[in-house]
């Protein structure tokens, strides 16, 4: 749903972004056709901002509920400092975007 939601955001700004470049002067055309082009791009980073959001909330989902975390360290024989050590590393993990 949030990709349909980016993608038709996408679409009204290239929208508007048009009709402003037409409002420009002759000599100002420029600057709006390089709008336009650049709108791809933008999008692609707010794409990219979006998925590492995403795998940070799934991150802190995980560890804000100890029954997940608890259940899957310390039940498989790890103690409460390894899990915290692992927990951690995720939330470094996700914070990077990987």
């Amino acid at each position: 749903m949030e990709e349909h939601l980016t993608e038709q955001l996408f679409n009204d700004v290239k929208k508007d972004a048009k009709d402003l470049a037409n409002m420009l002067p002759k000599g100002d055309k420029v600057a709006g056709r390089i709008l336009i082009e650049a709108l791809p791009i933008l999008f692609q980073e707010i794409e990219l901002s979006r998925q590492r959001n995403e795998s940070l909330r799934d991150a802190l989902e995980f560890y804000a509920d100890m029954s997940l975390w608890d259940r899957a360290y310390i039940d498989g024989g790890s103690s409460d400092s390894v899990a915290a050590e692992d927990g951690g590393e995720t939330a470094r993990l996700a914070l990077r975007g990987m």
